[in-house]
């Protein structure tokens, strides 16, 4: 159409259907090698579609969506497949062999993220537990309290309990 019709022919004649209420959806097909090198064409039309697919030209099965939706750009990489019994096309998502690595590999722990030790060991975990600590015993034997006398600082207003801190 482009190429018979010129650009912006094409142009109107495609806002026009975009506009007509009888028209539910337009799928437009743009062969890239019919284009005249550097042109706006391919971009103009990404820019009035509401979703864009490419072809692979090695693999013809795999294909990336490009969707816009509510302003925000959704792409995936997916290799297409025909289902002959249901006469339906299935789309499954391309796996990256990155993610493959990642989900392969084991687990990576927080203590080797970081310069210094988090995690204790089986020594340090046994220290841990036989220590004793003076408030234990008064837990233990539920006598203990915690009393709190009030700072002559201290604001017990209820409207604004953070006046004192001064932000």
């Amino acid at each position: 159409m482009v190429l018979d019709l010129g650009w912006s022919a094409s142009l109107n004649n495609i806002k026009s259907l975009q506009t007509n209420s009888n028209v539910t959806k337009l799928i437009l097909i743009l062969h890239r090698d019919c284009l005249i090198p550097n042109s706006k064409i391919e971009t103009h039309l990404h820019h009035i579609s509401n979703a864009v697919i490419s072809f692979d030209e090695v693999m013809a099965n795999k294909i990336w969506v490009q969707v816009k939706k509510s302003g925000k750009i959704f792409k995936s990489e997916e290799i297409m497949s025909y289902d002959a019994p249901t006469s339906t096309f299935k789309l499954s998502p391309v796996l990256k062999e990155d993610n493959l690595k990642v989900t392969q590999s084991e687990k990576v722990s927080p203590g080797s993220l970081t310069t210094f030790k988090i995690e204790t060991d089986q020594i340090q975990q046994l220290e841990k537990n036989k220590l004793k600590l003076p408030y234990m015993n008064k837990i233990n034997e539920g006598k203990g309290k915690v009393f709190y006398e009030p700072d002559v600082v201290d604001d017990w207003d209820d409207e604004d309990p953070d006046e004192d801190l001064d932000i």
